[in-house]
């Protein structure tokens, strides 16, 4: 259980360096804290009944789901951490280590080359070029521009 939280706040932490700029819902950090302890207390309660297991950790997976994840990355985030809760509630605690360790790379790698974000392009630019073009702007173009 204390492998759990670790790695749980291991990946809440990138969670959080990697989502600081655009936002995130303040109970998502904490979700990825609590919920693989959640899960791997409950696998081990459960024993050696594995089909009871994995169908209570699909119960909390569909309760996390039911409010508003926000951002399609959360869910990928909350897949992780049921992973990891089940791998050390079972057991295989090297397993759920090295699965959080290269998910986490693979964030930090994605987050740093900037995969799948919107190229921003300048407007203002563009405009002015347009009004230069049509000869809409005075002798003084200062005026219209605000860099």
């Amino acid at each position: 259980t204390l492998v759990s939280l670790g790695l749980g706040v291991f990946l809440s932490l990138i969670y959080l360096f990697t989502h600081r700029k655009n936002g995130f819902m303040p109970s998502m950090p904490t979700t990825l804290i609590i919920l693989p302890v959640v899960v791997s207390t409950v696998i081990m309660l459960v024993g050696t009944n594995y089909a009871s297991a994995f169908a209570l950790a699909g119960v909390f997976t569909l309760i996390r789901f039911r409010s508003e994840p926000g951002d399609p990355k959360d869910i990928s985030y909350i897949f992780a951490i049921v992973s990891a809760g089940l791998c050390c509630g079972m057991g295989f605690v090297l397993y759920a280590v090295a699965i959080c360790l290269l998910l986490g790379v693979i964030l930090l790698a994605l987050y740093f080359l900037k995969f799948g974000e919107v190229k921003k392009t300048n407007l203002k630019l563009k405009i002015l070029q347009l009004l230069t073009h049509l000869r809409l702007l005075n002798k003084r173009p200062s005026l219209y521009c605000y860099l």
